[in-house]
């Protein structure tokens, strides 16, 4: 009985010292470079998150990560290690004059790094990004993701997110890349 109570204790104590060290932060510039960097490095990521104008992963980084002023990115941390990000947009800057004010959040970006997939990670950063979009007014949030992405696509409906037809979509980076992107969306319930 006593052993079990000891195994019981350094269970608790454990699990408390992940959730302590454990979460999700705002991205400080320069100090979480390197870190995000590393995550953007891995070849499957970068494929995924790329577009034709960014070339490598220090360019996904200066495009959107850096750009502090219309982008919001949040890091999921377990210690001093960063594992995932998210970046969230109230004003997509992409978006036409004209679809700018309807309260459109956009999910930039979300990447994990593998060892951490399918841990609940993603999740947890797809969650926050959405209540930092509610918190500033925005109604439903959109993403686009290539049509190769298979499992991301699934993580998204898993996640309450619905497909939606390219062409109910008027937006540059569809035109730019036909046939390539899925654009997904989500409703905010109105009552929360």
């Amino acid at each position: 009985m006593k052993t079990k109570i000891i195994l019981t204790v350094l269970f608790i104590g454990f699990v408390m010292s992940h959730v302590v060290n454990a979460g999700i932060r705002l991205y400080r510039q320069k100090s979480d470079d390197a870190k995000i960097l590393s995550i953007l490095q891995d070849p499957v990521t970068f494929e995924n998150l790329k577009t034709l104008e960014q070339t490598s992963p220090e360019d996904i980084l200066h495009d959107y990560i850096w750009d502090t002023t219309n982008v919001a990115t949040y890091v999921y941390h377990d210690k001093d290690t960063i594992v995932g990000f998210v970046t969230a947009f109230k004003q997509n800057p992409f978006l036409l004059p004209e679809d700018r004010d309807k309260h459109i959040g956009m999910i930039g970006h979300i990447a994990v790094i593998s060892a951490y997939r399918k841990a609940g990670v993603g999740r947890q950063l797809l969650i926050h990004a959405i209540e930092v979009l509610k918190k500033a007014g925005c109604k439903r949030a959109a993403l686009y993701s290539y049509k190769t992405n298979r499992s991301a696509h699934q993580f998204f409906l898993n996640n309450g997110f619905n497909l939606i037809s390219s062409d109910q979509v008027d937006h540059p980076l569809l035109k730019t890349l036909p046939n390539q992107l899925y654009a997904f969306e989500l409703l905010f319930d109105e009552s929360n």
